[in-house]
């Protein structure tokens, strides 16, 4: 590919405006993420063979019609004649091993770098793409287990390490990758093993930031990412009160690490809890911590400030105030840089989550005709498929959203808000999400007072029983 030019990229872009897609949508229906098939069309990297096929499939176009004719590449000659092009096309190609031979050769202590490489890998495939003999989903859940088998974690769940390592390191920075890509999972087992991974991690990280000054600021990193991911999980799994005391662990960490991105992601994350454990103030007081962060000359990346602005403006409107201008202040700050080449494992925040923020902004204002227009974008109304990327927790939460906003509009229609209802609660259950549940169960409520005596909302109330 390092032989075409960005004007023959222009063939793949081309094919996708004349499906009259977005990026998100293009991107959705190859199963990858945004931010790779922007790179294949601005040729800042090439699909694999199996996401040739697939967009060759979506297209219904030939790879040369694309643009997207991919060069062989010369075997690699060990002594003399001797070349190994099998084993390492299969290395290449099988993501386990691929992913494994990464984490294996890293030999720096920049671990968020291994990360970054980590993820644009994963990027690729979808969650039941089949690489090698097994899935994305499995690739995951064997990364995330790593450290279990190569620490003995497995057999002594309470030793913490006698001398850290940069094996030791890079082994728990890949681990925590694999936690926060299987947490955007809708399967239940995956979301647990992502909860226990962190969990179980948590205790050697805390001491080799205690005591092993060699380290401390790479593990108190990654203990804060995994502080992080306890607190968006454990408010699911959990309930509020100890996803906030998780959300205070990250944040000292974050500080400990003197990490700003992750100090900024934990003092949104934090303000969350408190937002959907009722306590508007503090939430408020909590996102107004991190504006004079905003101002250091570090740079920081675009979705962060997008997220930052965007959680602002949903805790003023909660707290009375009008959160127009932050709301505006995410938009701009989402979509004012360049697709960022760096990721962070902690940051998924996109243009959906964007969406949907804005969605709950125009609910606290009583503004449910747009409230409901924005999440049309996300959720078909009528079918309830997702049009845009999310995972399934935040799906779960805008069908909530949709039940909410269609029951507090003016002109209440029943038939409208059952049938988001019934999806929101079927969500929240399958997924064991005690935060969703309890959402859609007020909902019900609501409902229930609307319509008192409605047979048809009297027999879904069965629905309501906690599993």
């Amino acid at each position: 590919m390092k032989g075409h030019t960005l004007m023959e990229r222009t063939q793949l872009s081309q094919a996708r405006h004349k499906k009259f897609w977005t990026l998100e949508e293009a991107a959705e229906h190859i199963g990858v993420d945004v931010n790779t098939l922007h790179k294949w069309e601005h040729n800042k990297a090439s699909p694999r063979a199996y996401n040739l096929q697939r967009i060759c499939e979506v297209y219904q176009m030939t790879a040369e019609e694309l643009g997207l004719v991919v060069a062989a590449s010369s075997p690699t000659v060990i002594q003399s004649d001797i070349t190994y092009a099998a084993i390492t096309d299969f290395l290449e190609h099988d993501l386990t091993l691929h992913l494994m031979d990464v984490v294996s050769s890293w030999n720096s202590t920049e671990y968020d770098q291994l990360q970054n490489n980590l993820m644009g890998l994963l990027e690729e495939y979808s969650m039941d793409t089949t690489s090698g003999m097994i899935t994305r989903r499995d690739t995951l859940r064997r990364l995330a287990a790593m450290p279990f088998a190569t620490f003995g974690l497995a057999r002594n769940l309470t030793s913490s390490p006698l001398q850290p390592s940069e094996e030791m390191l890079k082994q728990y920075a890949s681990a925590i990758t694999a936690c926060w890509e299987l947490s955007k999972s809708d399967d239940t087992l995956d979301i647990q093993m992502a909860f226990e991974g962190v969990s179980a991690y948590l205790p050697v990280l805390r001491a080799i930031v205690k005591d092993f000054s060699q380290y401390r600021k790479q593990a108190a990193s990654l203990a804060g990412q995994g502080a992080l991911l306890q607190t968006l999980l454990g408010w699911h799994l959990q309930g509020l009160k100890e996803a906030a005391r998780y959300a205070q662990d990250a944040v000292k960490y974050s500080k400990e690490a003197g990490d700003t991105p992750l100090l900024l992601a934990t003092l949104d994350y934090l303000a969350w809890v408190y937002y959907y454990d009722k306590k508007a103030s503090k939430a408020l007081e909590t996102i107004q911590q991190s504006i004079p962060l905003l101002k250091q000359k570090q740079p920081l990346p675009s979705r962060l400030l997008g997220g930052i602005y965007s959680t602002l403006a949903l805790m003023q409107s909660k707290n009375g105030q009008s959160g127009m201008l932050p709301l505006r202040q995410a938009a701009e700050s989402f979509f004012s840089g360049k697709q960022e080449e760096s990721r962070f494992v902690y940051m998924d925040y996109t243009v959906s989550d964007l969406v949907l923020n804005d969605a709950m902004v125009h609910y606290q204002q009583a503004a449910y005709d747009k409230a409901l227009d924005s999440l049309s974008q996300l959720v078909d109304p009528e079918h309830l498929t997702l049009k845009m990327v999310l995972p399934e927790r935040s799906r779960v939460e805008a069908l909530n959203v949709m039940t909410l906003a269609s029951l507090k509009h003016p002109q209440k229609d029943m038939e409208r808000s059952l049938h988001f209802w019934y999806a929101g609660i079927q969500g929240a259950k399958a997924l064991r999400s005690e935060q969703r549940f309890d959402e859609a169960v007020a909902a019900f409520d609501i409902m229930d007072a609307l319509w008192s005596g409605e047979r048809r909302i009297k027999e879904l109330q069965p629905l309501t029983i906690h599993w």
